[in-house]
């Protein structure tokens, strides 16, 4: 989470997390995993509103450890909802606010995910923010090859 605290202090942004008690095992790929929250994470930072804040919490469950990352920031329009995981397709308030982004973060997560058997879906309300629930399997292992998304 440290990575954070620079876009966090910018933006008045306070993270609070709420992580079950229950203890999982879980063999994971840490570099994709990582991947799949820094992209989920920073857009929550990027898309909250000043003086905001974004709610990490957990739930393990027998296929996995469930994350939701919430914030209450901008949220995505309806229209454009069943667009979020596309590649390069970003929503049009979400121009608005960063004009810098590429529209490859979601689209990512998304196929880290397809390719772990994981899970990623949200729910959103435009002006009021969105919650990532992002499923991780119970056995997602390394992934081989000579290629990386780093």
């Amino acid at each position: 989470m440290h990575i954070f605290i620079p876009l966090c202090e910018k933006g008045g942004i306070e993270i609070i997390k709420r992580y079950s008690d229950e203890e999982r095992d879980l063999s994971v790929d840490i570099r994709l995993v990582s991947m799949v929250f820094e992209n989920v994470i920073s857009n929550a930072i990027k898309y909250s509103f000043g003086g905001g804040r974004i709610e990490i919490s957990s739930k393990s469950f027998s296929e996995g450890l469930q994350i939701d990352v919430k914030d209450y920031g901008c949220g995505i329009p309806e229209s454009q909802g069943k667009r979020i995981f596309e590649k390069l397709f970003r929503t049009d308030n979400a121009r608005v606010i960063d004009q810098d982004g590429t529209g490859l973060g979601l689209y990512i997560v998304k196929l880290i995910l397809d390719q772990v058997h994981g899970r990623i879906w949200f729910e959103s309300e435009e002006g009021k923010g969105s919650t990532f629930h992002i499923l991780i399997p119970s056995d997602m292992r390394q992934q081989k090859g000579t290629k990386r998304l780093e």
